[in-house]
């Protein structure tokens, strides 16, 4: 599948679709028409969209490749490990994400939407392969040579647009970083829900809009000091 230097362009609220009809609330105000054809296709191809038995095939997903842009769209139970699945398989991959967007379903289900670059559009198809292999094992991935990055500060963010509260991280770029990150938010039982990732001059500030493991707004404040000892922990 090709992608135009765009690989989000805003279109018209989708049409429903059967596939759909589990999504959230909000997911049609955000996802443009041909993005959401994909996701139903997506859904539509899994092994087990007959029986609704989506659990016996860990993870489906498909790649959207363009010259440097590419679209990383996955299916899978809806986990908080998931994220950190994703971010471990575009990182072995050698891509780098820039945004990320994380749908539960009302069916069990998650649809996660990737959007990476990289300059190799081999690598970036091969990309799936990693994400069903990952998932495939049972168990989270690991992605090597990431060290502790220097100017680490996390704070939170106030609700906006209806979202939830938003967890800001700033820190040194280092190679690895957005997948230790979702580990530590993980670790701390912490969902996240949309990620934005803008890197520049060395630098990385990353915005994480989260849940707790029973979908509420989190008290990130309480938990700020053991979300930083968790991400200090795992970047060593």
């Amino acid at each position: 599948m090709d992608l135009s230097n765009s690989i989000n362009p805003r279109a018209a609220t989708p049409a429903p679709l059967p596939e759909l009809a589990a999504m959230p609330a909000h997911y049609n105000a955000r996802v443009p028409a041909d993005l959401a054809r994909r996701h139903a296709e997506l859904i539509r191809q899994h092994p087990g969209e007959g029986t609704k038995d989506f659990l016996r095939v860990p993870a489906s997903c498909a790649v959207a490749t363009g010259p440097f842009h590419h679209q990383l769209s996955v299916f899978c139970p809806d986990a908080l490990s998931a994220f950190v699945n994703v971010t471990a398989a575009v990182a072995l991959g050698g891509g780098s994400i820039y945004e990320a967007n994380l749908y539960s379903r009302l069916d069990g289900t998650l649809l996660c939407d990737i959007a990476f670059i990289l300059s190799d559009r081999e690598a970036a198809k091969r990309v799936g392969g990693i994400v069903v292999e990952i998932f495939g094992r049972g168990r989270k991935a690991e992605v090597p040579g990431c060290g502790i990055p220097k100017g680490l500060d996390l704070s939170v963010l106030p609700p906006t647009g209806g979202e939830g509260p938003a967890l800001l991280l700033k820190a040194s770029d280092t190679p690895g970083l957005l997948f230790r990150a979702a580990r530590a938010l993980f670790r701390s039982g912490i969902k996240v829900i949309r990620a934005d990732i803008h890197t520049g001059g060395g630098r990385v500030r990353d915005i994480f809009v989260v849940a707790g493991r029973d979908g509420k707004a989190p008290d990130l404040e309480s938990i700020l000091p053991r979300l930083y000892h968790e991400m200090t922990a795992v970047l060593r």
